[in-house]
């Protein structure tokens, strides 16, 4: 156990030193709150994220808080999970590729009592990460203009999940938000020396909430069928800004801290602001035949008309209701096979479309992508490394707005410690 115990200890530090320097290049980052992620695309994507109603057997599934029950009473679970993507970003005129790396969460799952089990982990909110650069000339003055936006918005969550039967339970997440998200338009004339920057520093940290209620259905053979369902009420996040306007030395247009400002037009510090985060629900349903499938599916939806955010909002985009559609489906050819080690492999697939919580210059900006994975046993470390890809395509070349082409690899270790027990022998 206290080996195990050491491992979590590392990891967790790795975790938090880490964190802030998780970043997705994307230029779709540059509206509202940057990228938004929903809790299962970030935990199971290689299931297509459809996870409210996934009920699996020691695995920690913050998707829906009533399904940590699935965690056994003599377990102790670990999840560390990192992603790597390759992005080709491309408009009417141009293409590039982007490379990123990610630590994508980190959750531990225990049982406290046969009816109380519970959860703490760290997971991503959203993430800002876009440089945008336009040349433009006019009356014979030439000048280079320059969007940057940098920064994360985190949580940490405490979980607990209580069975009022068997086969039903409900739970919640406590939530701890918490990051920085910065923007900084500078505007340089390479004739002068006179150029102007504007910056924005928005530091977050509140609390949120959510909650489940999950119901198994037993079928004949063993044979389940479960139903999820959460919730997550509107929720007003306060924030603290500074702002800076001005013109002087500016050679930094990635942060406007760096530079000297020798003529301020506007200037603020530490002003209380908030955003809405949307009141949202999911509904989902798994088939399970234990140790040899998976079926599952869900439907995610955020309610961002009702969520009144002017100030997240511009000329050129507008927040909307966001949908996604979600499903995935794995298999164990045969769990127990002692001589063939692919027989004991996990075989996994899935899909998803989704519309996402911006409309830019009036179009919607859907994301799509199809999913398949591993899961390797390592039975004598008493772990499961889980490899899966994910090949989507999110916006459009259109309207002048940028399609985005990726390719992810994810990689999960799911940790699981035999808990209070004294072995016999060392």
């Amino acid at each position: 156990m206290w080996r195990k115990l050491s491992i979590l200890i590392v990891l967790a530090g790795i975790a938090l030193s880490a964190w802030g320097q998780s970043k997705s290049n994307s230029p779709y980052s540059v509206f509202g709150l940057g990228d938004i992620y929903t809790p299962g695309s970030i935990q199971f994507p290689e299931y297509g994220g459809a996870s409210s109603g996934l009920l699996e057997k020691n695995k920690i599934n913050f998707s829906n808080p009533a399904a940590y029950r699935a965690i056994d009473s003599m377990r102790f679970l670990i999840d560390f999970a990192l992603t790597s993507a390759t992005r080709q970003i491309a408009d009417e005129n141009d293409s590039h590729i982007t490379h990123d790396f990610n630590f994508t969460y980190y959750a531990v799952g225990f049982r406290v009592t046969p009816w109380w089990h519970a959860s703490i982990g760290l997971t991503p909110v959203s993430n800002r990460n876009y440089r945008i650069g336009i040349n433009s000339s006019m009356n014979g003055i030439s000048s280079e203009t320059y969007y940057v936006g940098r920064g994360n918005l985190n949580q940490a969550y405490l979980g607990q999940s209580f069975s009022i039967t068997p086969n039903l339970s409900v739970g919640f997440n406590v939530k701890y938000l918490f990051g920085e998200l910065t923007e900084a338009k500078t505007i340089l004339f390479p004739q002068t020396f006179r150029n102007t920057q504007e910056g924005y520093t928005k530091q977050i940290h509140d609390f949120g909430f959510d909650a489940g209620i999950m119901y198994t259905h037993s079928l004949p053979n063993d044979k389940r069928l479960n139903v999820g369902f959460t919730y997550t009420p509107l929720q007003a996040i306060d924030y603290t800004e500074d702002y800076l306007f001005g013109a002087g030395d500016v050679y930094n247009v990635e942060d406007i801290n760096d530079n000297i400002i020798l003529d301020t037009t506007a200037y603020y510090e530490d002003r209380e602001r908030s955003f809405n985060l949307p009141q949202s629900f999911s509904f989902g349903a798994s088939y399970v035949v234990p140790r040899e499938k998976t079926a599952t599916v869900a439907f995610d939806m955020s309610l961002w008309d009702d969520a009144e955010n002017n100030n997240l909002e511009n000329n050129a985009t507008t927040l909307s209701n966001s949908y996604r559609i979600s499903s995935g489906y794995s298999f164990i050819p045969k769990w127990n096979a002692a001589s063939n080690y692919f027989k004991r492999m996990t075989y996994v697939f899935g899909a998803f479309f989704e519309k996402q919580y911006m409309d830019v210059q009036g179009e919607n900006i859907n994301n799509m992508a199809i999913s398949a994975g591993v899961g390797l046993p390592i039975r004598r470390a008493g772990m499961t490394l889980n490899i899966g890809a994910e090949v989507g395509q999110r916006g459009m070349v259109k309207n002048d707005l940028i399609q985005e082409n990726y390719i992810k690899l994810n990689i999960k270790l799911n940790f699981r410690e035999v808990w209070f027990f004294e072995r016999k022998y060392d």
